[in-house]
């Protein structure tokens, strides 16, 4: 049978503190070496695009909210969840690649618009497809209606997290 990195220590664990229950680690330990090794995965898809570090999710974030795939950089900041002062690292290192560009806000003097280039676009959408593809296979395993009953459970488990 095979034994996973989880299921060691878990083992571990049980064999040294046999009055706890770890099944939670078994879970959310596995959440969290999938979470790495996607990350490793979209690092390495957007070097391979020329997209700088971090700047994935910024660029996805600006194709997704649709035309004309602008937004300002607070929107961006609430939706990508960052510290502010990373988030204008990133649209910096975007900005100088070539694949965001920043305007003045036309109702607002302050503030500026993030906007996305023909490059961006063209960088994030093949990105995205690598993206979706190694997502497609590293749940090959698993039929769609396990995939809808991970994806529910684990929208349950995330519903608690973030309350």
């Amino acid at each position: 049978m095979y034994t996973d990195r989880i299921e060691h220590v878990m083992q571990q664990w049980m064999r040294e503190r046999p009055d706890r229950d770890y099944r939670p680690m078994g879970i959310l330990g596995r959440i969290l070496l999938i979470a790495e090794r996607l990350q490793k995965d979209v690092d390495g898809m957007s070097k391979g695009y020329d997209i700088p570090t971090g700047g994935f999710d910024v660029l996805a974030t600006l194709q997704r909210n649709g035309s004309p795939y602008r937004m300002s950089p607070t929107e961006l900041y609430r939706e990508l969840v960052l510290p502010s002062g990373s988030l204008t690292h990133r649209l910096d290192r975007l900005e100088q690649a070539g694949m965001v560009a920043r305007h003045p806000d036309p109702d607002d003097r302050r503030a500026q618009i993030v906007e996305l280039t023909q490059r961006g676009a063209e960088a994030i959408n093949g990105a995205m497809d690598d993206h979706l593809e190694n997502e497609e296979l590293l749940l090959h395993r698993l039929t769609p209606e396990e995939q809808e009953q991970a994806a529910a459970l684990l929208a349950k488990i995330l519903a608690v997290a973030n309350r």
